[in-house]
């Protein structure tokens, strides 16, 4: 016969450090205060900006109809990718810029 596993196999048991009250105010969390990542230094300073279903020539960045100023300031004084594609899929996110 073989010898039964739990799942998953590498689990350990953990202890719970913090305390729980009836009250959340009395409650003590078991993690220590969340602050963010910081970047390096010399890191470079970039902004991804995700769009979904609108056209790249609706923006006034890239001469559109769509007048949207702070975009088009940061246009002007970074770097704007004009020659990508994408295939053909019915998904919800289909570019990128």
């Amino acid at each position: 016969m073989s010898e039964k596993k739990t799942y998953p196999e590498e689990y350990t048991e953990q202890v719970f450090r913090g305390k729980i009250e009836l009250d959340v105010r009395d409650s003590v969390p078991d993690w220590g205060p969340y602050s963010p990542p910081k970047a390096p230094e010399d890191a470079p300073n970039v902004l991804f900006i995700l769009y979904d279903d609108t056209g790249l020539a609706a923006w006034s960045p890239y001469g559109g109809a769509i007048n949207m100023p702070t975009l088009q300031k940061l246009a002007d004084r970074g770097l704007m990718y004009t020659q990508w594609h994408t295939c053909a899929l019915c998904a919800p996110t289909r570019s990128t810029c």
